[in-house]
């Protein structure tokens, strides 16, 4: 694949393998305009669908927004999530903001054959809770799949990395209420411009760290528990055929086997 400098185009080449100016999405897409792969590409959840695997996306999808465009047409079995950038959660709660001009950003889920349905509005307090479903979900597929022996793609897009955890909204919310004469205190409380703080920039970079902060735990609790979830069949598995070679840092001091 190429990492490419924004979302998209990066994502449709872990999708295809490819450059991704190929299948149209060499740049993030503006809102209300044709967007996502092109019908005909090849994607790797096509390829290994084909070759007989289960496969599922949980979280975002930024490829395609319209039906036909979507994970589940694009080789997914199933899939939940948002179709486009996270950025979107913070719109509802916008000053001015008008649904009739540019309806809100819906968390989506669909099947394979299926036209994906509306779950629920991506809003900030969905935007709080979307990774831990993502990672829920994520894990409960591959421990059905592992169960049953067979084999999955699972491509778990958590949506953290695009957007500071607390606020949600890549600015502080000092920020987008400086107009009004208020600002977010370091808790995420609101506090009064002329409450001491004054929102200073020393405070504005303390709140934007302390984000910062609990994104990067939220995300590396994710993906420990991802993890874990792949790790546990595995060990389970040599641990069964190879007596000599396993130390399985899963299981009770008194079953671990130590090479002789």
């Amino acid at each position: 694949m190429n990492t490419e400098a924004q979302c998209t185009p990066s994502r449709s080449s872990i999708m295809t393998g490819g450059y991704a100016i190929r299948s149209g999405t060499h740049s993030v897409p503006f809102g209300g305009v044709a967007d996502g792969l092109t019908q005909w590409e090849v994607t790797m959840a096509k390829s290994l669908s084909a070759a007989g695997y289960g496969t599922a996306l949980y979280g975002k999808w930024h490829l395609g927004s319209q039906g036909g465009r979507l994970p589940n047409d694009q080789g997914f079995d199933e899939w939940y999530g948002i179709p486009r950038t996270t950025d979107e959660a913070t719109w509802p709660g916008s000053v001015g903001y008008s649904p009739t001009i540019m309806p809100p950003e819906q968390i989506m889920e669909g099947r394979r054959g299926e036209k994906s349905r509306n779950v629920k509005i991506y809003d900030i307090e969905q935007r709080r809770l979307i990774d831990a479903e993502i990672t829920r979900r994520s894990i409960a597929l591959m421990e059905r799949q592992s169960q049953a022996r067979k084999p999955f793609l699972t491509y778990a897009t958590l949506t953290a990395a695009a957007s500071a955890d607390a606020a949600q909204s890549g600015v502080c919310r000092q920020d987008r209420q400086r107009r009004l004469g208020r600002h977010a205190s370091r808790d995420g409380s609101q506090c009064r411009a002329d409450a001491g703080c004054g929102g200073s920039p020393r405070h504005s970079r303390q709140h934007h760290r302390g984000l910062r902060e609990r994104q990067r735990a939220g995300v590396h609790q994710a993906v420990g528990r991802l993890g874990g979830a792949v790790a546990r069949p595995i060990l389970h598995r040599v641990g069964r055929r190879h007596p000599c070679a396993v130390h399985d840092p899963l299981a009770r001091p008194d079953s671990r086997r130590t090479r002789q």
